[in-house]
């Protein structure tokens, strides 16, 4: 009888330990994917930083947009699709909810970024001083609020990196 009562207890011990650490194995895995997550989308707002710094830096004034629009100044807009292709193209259904709505701010900001320059490029000949300057104004505030969306990326990264 004692033989019995202790092969159940050593059973049911051993099972909850298999279940302990079937269960850490789910965790475990569940935050390395939440990581590599945070990563790429990291990364993809670093360089949505670097890109719109550079477009920013390219467009200081009406000439140079007048160029860029014309092709003759360097600037690559199929960077900028790409990009903005690559975010819209990131599941939402699997991300993490820490991530999704620092993701859709970075979408935005891309997309928004992207609409203003193609609308700048298309009307510069017929757009005055103010729109120019509110063209050069959005991309300052742009760069600005993307660099904020960086950070905070970082951070939520940088939380994922930490032990339970």
């Amino acid at each position: 009888m004692l033989a019995i009562v202790v092969s159940a207890w050593i059973s049911l011990a051993l099972s909850n330990r298999a279940r302990r650490e079937t269960l850490k194995d789910i965790r475990d895995a569940a935050r390395r994917k939440e990581l590599e997550t945070a990563d790429a989308l990291t990364t993809l707002a670093e360089k949505s930083l670097a890109l719109q710094k550079s477009i920013a830096a390219k467009l200081q004034n009406r000439e140079a947009v007048a160029e860029a629009a014309s092709d003759q100044l360097p600037f690559d807009m199929a960077m900028l699709d790409g990009l903005e292709r690559a975010l819209f193209r990131v599941p939402l259904h699997e991300m993490p909810g820490e991530l999704l709505t620092l993701t859709l701010i970075l979408r935005e900001t891309v997309r928004q970024c992207r609409m203003k320059i193609e609308m700048a490029f298309q009307f510069h000949r017929e757009m005055d001083a103010r729109q120019y300057q509110d063209l050069f104004d959005t991309l300052a505030n742009m760069n600005e609020s993307l660099t904020e969306t960086v950070k905070d990326f970082r951070t939520k990264r940088e939380a994922l990196t930490r032990p339970f």
